[in-house]
Parts: C-alpha cells; sequence; structure tokens
C-alpha cells in the first residue's frame, strides 16, 4: 500500500471504491505477447482451523482465505470462460448496493470477458510448473492484474491469487458472498491510520528525501504508528504459507486439475501495493518461497531487522523516489530496483487499461502509454521470475527496448 499523497481525504477514501465507478471494456485483457499454452482457471476457498478470524468479533469463526488460480491448458474447446466478477448476480448486486452504481456500469461487467477457462485439464506440456502465489492491494479484489495472471500461465506458471477476507473488495465462497464494509469495526480501525496526516507525511519524507540515517528513524516510527496494518501485514502473510500447505496437501491427494502438477521446488511470490509489503514478509516467515517482487507498495512488517535474504526486484513507480531504498540497502541476496517513469500507483494493476484519463485527474496514474506499461509490467516479471525459478540464461533486467526503466542492482555481478 501507498500513501496518497496531497490529495484531500474524499480522494483518499475513493482510491478504495474507484474499481468500480469507471467503465471496463471486453479488450482487457487481451493477449499480449503470449506464451505458448492456453490458460485453465480454477476457484479455491481454505480453511484455516489453527487461526480465529480477527474482522468477525461477534462469530468468531476458523480463518477463510480465498484463492483462484491460472495455469497453463492445452485444450478449452467447448469449455466455458471465466468471468471477471465470479457469481455475477450476487456479487454485481452487492456492488451495486455498496457503491451505488447504475444499472449501465454493470452492464459493463456483465460483458466483460477473459482468456481463461474454468476448470480444464493443465496442460501436458510439463510434468510440473513452478508456482507464484499473488498478493491483492488493501482494499483491491484477487484478480486486480487479471491480464498479467493469464499472461504468466500463458508462459508455464501456476499462479494462484489470495483474497484475504474482510481486506479484500469481495470473495465469493461456499457461504456466499464476503464484502468489504467500513462498518466492520476492525477495518475502520485500519483506515484511521491510512487516513491519518502524520503519517501520510512521514511517507513523503521517505519518497522526497535522499536515504539517510532519518530514513530508517522515520520507517521505525512509521511501524509505531500503524499497529493495526503491521497486524494486517502479518496476517496476510501467514494467510500465504497457509495457502501455500494447502497447496502441496492438494498437489499429493487433491483432485483438482493442479493436483501433481506444481513443481513444490520452484516458487515465487509477488504483490501490489499491500499485497507487495505483504510479500516481503512472506519470504521472511517462509523458506520455501525462492525469489519475491514488490509492485509499488511500501514495506511493512519486521523486514528492517530481518533483510531479506533470498532474490527480490521492487517495482516503483515514477513518483515515488526512494521508496524501499532501505530494504534494497540491507538485502542479503539479490535485489533490484525497478522505476517506471511516468507510472503512478494505479498503473500496477488492470485499471491501468480503464478510463486512464479519470485516473490521472486525481493524481492516482501517470502519463505513460497504458499498452506500454502493461508491456513493461509482464515483459519484466515474467523475466524476473525466469530468471530465479527457471535459471534462464537470457539477460535480466535487460532495459533495452524500455527507456521509461531505470534499475539500481545490489550483490549482482
Amino acid at each position: 500500500m501507498i500513501k496518497l499523497r496531497r490529495l484531500s481525504t474524499r480522494m483518499k477514501r475513493a482510491f478504495v471504491f474507484a474499481p468500480f465507478l469507471l467503465a471496463l471494456h471486453s479488450t482487457l485483457f487481451a493477449q499480449v505477447e503470449a506464451g505458448d499454452f492456453k490458460v485453465g482457471t480454477s476457484y479455491f476457498q481454505f480453511t484455516d482451523h489453527s487461526r480465529k478470524e480477527a474482522f468477525d468479533s461477534l462469530n468468531v469463526k476458523s480463518r477463510d482465505v480465498f484463492a483462484q488460480a491460472w495455469y497453463p491448458a492445452d485444450r478449452v474447446e467447448g469449455s466455458v470462460k471465466a468471468p471477471y466478477v465470479k457469481d455475477v448476480a450476487k456479487s454485481l448486486g452487492i456492488i451495486k448496493n455498496l457503491f451505488q452504481l447504475d444499472d449501465a456500469a454493470l452492464q459493463k461487467f456483465e460483458a466483460l470477458e477473459t482468456n481463461a477457462y474454468i476448470d480444464v485439464p493443465i496442460s501436458q506440456g510439463k510434468r510440473k510448473y513452478p508456482l507464484l502465489i499473488f498478493q491483492h492491494g488493501y482494499s483491491f479484489w484477487l484478480n486486480q492484474n487479471n491480464g498479467l495472471m493469464e499472461f504468466l500461465a500463458s508462459h508455464g506458471y501456476i499462479v494462484v491469487s489470495l483474497a484475504h477476507p474482510y481486506e479484500t473488495c469481495y470473495a465469493v465462497g461456499d457461504n456466499g458472498i464476503q464484502t468489504y464494509s467500513l462498518t466492520n469495526p476492525g477495518l475502520r480501525a485500519r483506515w484511521a491510520e491510512i487516513l491519518d496526516e502524520e503519517v501520510s507525511n512521514e511517507y513523503a519524507s521517505i519518497m522526497d528525501s535522499p536515504f539517510s540515517d532519518e530514513t530508517i528513524k522515520t520507517e521505525e516510527k512509521l511501524l509505531t504508528m500503524q499497529p493495526m496494518l503491521q497486524e494486517s501485514v502479518m496476517t496476510w502473510a501467514q494467510d500465504a504459507s497457509f495457502v501455500l500447505d494447502e497447496l502441496k496437501r492438494l498437489n499429493t491427494e487433491g483432485k483438482s486439475p493442479l493436483s501433481t502438477r506444481i513443481d513444490m521446488k520452484k516458487i515465487g511470490a509477488f504483490g501490489m501495493s499491500f499485497g507487495g509489503a505483504a510479500t516481503g514478509q512472506f519470504l521472511n516467515i517462509d523458506k520455501r518461497v525462492k525469489a519475491g517482487l514488490c509492485m509499488d507498495g511500501a514495506m511493512f512488517g519486521d523486514l528492517i531487522g530481518k533483510p531479506l535474504d533470498r532474490p527480490f526486484m521492487f517495482m516503483i513507480g515514477g513518483n515515488h523516489g526512494n521508496l524501499n531504498e532501505l530494504h534494497y540497502r540491507q538485502a542479503k541476496a539479490e535485489a533490484i530496483r525497478m522505476t517506471i517513469a511516468g507510472s503512478k500507483h494505479l498503473d500496477f494493476c488492470d485499471l491501468n487499461l480503464v478510463s486512464p484519463e479519470t485516473f490521472q485527474d486525481a493524481g492516482l496514474m501517470g502519463e505513460i502509454d497504458k499498452a506500454r506499461m502493461n508491456t513493461i509490467l509482464k515483459v519484466q516479471t515474467l523475466g524476473f521470475f525466469d530468471k530465479y525459478l527457471r535459471a534462464s540464461k537470457n539477460q535480466f533486467p535487460d532495459i533495452g527496448d524500455y527507456p521509461e526503466i531505470s534499475i539500481q542492482k545490489r550483490n549482482i555481478k
């Protein structure tokens, strides 16, 4: 998650709701530079009986984590395409009531198409496929980077995205819809921390000032100023580790299309915004993850005291200056800071192809060409994981064709 600077409180709150206030287009997920595989997708709900749900104070229960997987496929003829919004009839009703949308906006959701087919057999092209775990931005939804997920699956990855309960926009589970609601006391407490003006100013000082000893002091101060979000980032990392346990179990005894086909020795993790911060924490608590990538998110958790010890890449928006400079400098393994000129926070998800002028006017999206931005996200994410999970011989990072990109490298010969 990135603090939204120089914006009103109203606009900061609109940042959460913006995904559903704009027209979506059926061409949004057109495959750019797709790989050799078609794409299948499956949905999951995992229940962690060892943890209680902190957001459900009235009816304490075990924590449910929702997930969607994208994977390589061969034959999709006659199969059903996945909708962008799962369980459309119920989901759209909740979205309409929560965000007060008109019928025209809802019809555009209904018309939106993806390129993934539900529960088709996984491709026989390889015996096993590497696994990537994705975590969404705070208040976003699990397929917020649907185009990127499809792209990675078409290149031979199994990608599993998590929906963190109560802090995701909505999730469809066995018992119906679980929706994001500011009436939830736990969520209200977290938003009080997000909207705090002093917190915003401290983040601004980190991003606008050269790295110094003061940077460390400021980051340590921010951790004490946001205890609820500290709790959340730890919980999200635990969610990811729990889902990895469940995928391991499913890989040996389950009956999903993924069964027996996940390469549990080649696991990567990535996330956007707060999900990127949770990715860093995920690496710190789960040594099974071999490499991680954060898309324009400020690090939380205990990374100051426990520097990253496996390959990690920070993708940085062009207006976020020295974001994560501390964690890059402290990294014990290979680390990359990739800054993309002309980009801003919402350029790092599907919304960078949805009414970009609206987000630009709000200061949440940059001037970079949106198709170009999508290509950069896809090519650079694939290149990173190919290098560290597949030992690709292709040079990475190779920025020769991308003048928008600037690179810092640490511990890389």
